[in-house]
């Protein structure tokens, strides 16, 4: 299972650059904030640290550790506050948690625990059919978790969870196609992979080629891919249950691949990405030979134009 993209993630973090007109917009205290934080708590540091954390919550959804949050914010903070000259440096454990606690309660923000965990895993469960990279399930558990007022967990947990569902999912239409395949297909498939003895490629390479320039030889290697494509002769309902979403992420994972590769992939999975792969390389190469044909007739009309024009000039 591949890591998440990080820049494709909306796991908040610290606005960077943290300009002078991001800390005014995002973590400079209003007034009602500062009459709530001074009524809540009595010394100097202690405000501080609960300033810091009700300020920062809003922009990451989840509390930070006092060394996590940059200086630059801290020092604005405290001097917007009037706390000039003073640090989170001795801000207590014990302190931070009843602060986290009241922080709660005043934003009205849930703490994760069960409850959360289980609507981050039922609204991936219900888009991961529809969504092919991890970092589409996280942003969807994101997006609910906020939605719904919830404290926001450690990415890692949300890698986790996701990635738990993902392969789970994964598993399940591997072995719904795999279980549709007779022996025949089976053995047709794995043989994709390998080089015949009167051929300089496997046909799986001739697969993950992509369509040369328009020419005639190139349209009868055209014509003859399709032929073979066709005596292929998959289920029609073979891929029925598998999104369109996961047959193109497949259909893409196999074309990066090696024949080596793809064959360390469990059989399940190997021919669940062939399958794929076969299904939307036959309709890439209809649209090509559509596409080549057009042109082919494009330049028999602009020919015939051309002769009449000159027939035309001769009169």
């Amino acid at each position: 299972m591949a890591d998440p993209n990080p820049s494709l993630l909306a796991y908040p973090e610290f606005p960077d650059p943290l300009t002078a007109a991001v800390l005014n917009q995002f973590f400079t205290p209003r007034h009602d904030e500062l009459r709530w934080v001074w009524q809540t708590s009595s010394s100097s540091e202690a405000r501080l640290g609960l300033l810091c954390l009700l300020k920062t919550f809003p922009v990451l959804g989840r509390f930070p550790a006092p060394e996590d949050i940059p200086d630059a914010i801290v020092e604005y903070i405290a001097m917007r506050a009037g706390l000039a000259g003073l640090t989170l440096a001795t801000y207590p454990k014990r302190t931070r948690a009843r602060h986290r606690i009241e922080i709660r309660r005043h934003l009205g923000i849930h703490r994760w625990g069960g409850a959360a965990e289980s609507l981050a895993v039922q609204t991936i469960e219900r888009i991961v059919g529809g969504r092919a990279h991890l970092s589409d399930l996280i942003n969807g558990a994101i997006e609910a978790l906020i939605a719904a007022h919830y404290e926001l967990p450690a990415l890692s947990t949300l890698r986790r969870l996701a990635g738990g569902v993902q392969s789970q999912a994964n598993q399940d239409w591997f072995t719904a196609v795999s279980g549709r395949l007779n022996d025949n297909l089976r053995q047709r498939l794995d043989c994709l992979l390998t080089v015949p003895k009167d051929a300089q490629e496997s046909e799986f390479a001739t697969l993950c080629k992509p369509t040369k320039r328009v020419s005639r030889s190139h349209l009868d290697e055209l014509l003859k891919q399709l032929q073979s494509l066709s005596q292929i002769s998959l289920p029609k309902d073979l891929l029925a249950d598998v999104p369109p979403a996961r047959i193109d992420a497949w259909a893409d994972e196999a074309r990066r691949l090696t024949a080596t590769e793809l064959r360390e992939y469990t059989p399940a999975r190997r021919r669940t990405m062939l399958a794929c792969l076969i299904q939307r390389t036959r309709a890439t190469r209809l649209d090509d030979l559509v596409t080549m044909l057009a042109r082919f007739i494009g330049r028999i009309e602009a020919k015939a134009r051309s002769a009449r024009r000159c027939t035309g000039s001769r009169s």
